[in-house]
């Protein structure tokens, strides 16, 4: 015991333009917990996940490629002293009702239990939103009028728990992406 590492408060210099937009790949990625086989969990500090998602054979996560700069995410915390957490929501937006491919994901995904992976390329960071016991669930509103035809998507932890956590691991498999090795890059 004397040697797990355990969460010990450090001050915390403010980053040097840290508030400024981080540019987000527009591929967000979206993966069903049903097809997971091992789903690790966050380090004693409750915030990096190092070991990999597994899974199942044959099953992928899969990239939908969105309007970069919609990507909106939000962490906000609540609940009554003692009792708070967060409830992490990507919220998105992707042109055009017409692909069947698209609709399809939405008809078949609806009521499924969903982890996301959003990756920030130019820092290098991957962020992990639902867990196996705690997943997003979809919601999709399309307006296709004079102004437009767009689909806005959100994808909202179902519970209050923990932010969103470090993904430091490989990537899962994407599907119609090249695997990489565990010693690579990711995509």
């Amino acid at each position: 015991m004397a040697n797990e590492e355990v969460y010990s408060p450090v001050s915390i210099p403010k980053e040097s333009n840290g508030g400024r937009t981080k540019v987000k790949d527009p591929r967000i990625l979206i993966g069903r917990v049903r097809d997971v086989v091992t789903f690790p969990v966050p380090d004693k500090k409750g915030i990096i996940i190092s070991q990999p998602i597994v899974m199942v054979e044959g099953k992928s996560m899969v990239a939908i490629e969105v309007t970069a700069s919609s990507i909106s995410i939000s962490q906000p915390t609540e609940g009554d002293p003692d009792n708070k957490g967060s409830i992490p929501a990507i919220e998105v937006f992707r042109p055009g009702s017409l692909e069947p491919e698209f609709e399809a994901f939405v008809e078949n995904n609806l009521n499924e239990d969903l982890f996301v992976i959003v990756q920030y390329p130019e820092q290098n960071v991957k962020k992990l939103f639902g867990s196996r016991y705690n997943p997003l669930q979809m919601t999709v509103e399309t307006t296709d009028n004079n102004e437009g035809d767009v689909n806005k998507i959100t994808l909202t932890q179902a519970l209050r728990g923990r932010r969103a956590c470090f993904y430091q691991a490989a990537l899962p498999p994407v599907q119609g992406e090249a695997v990489v090795g565990s010693g690579g890059e990711g995509v």
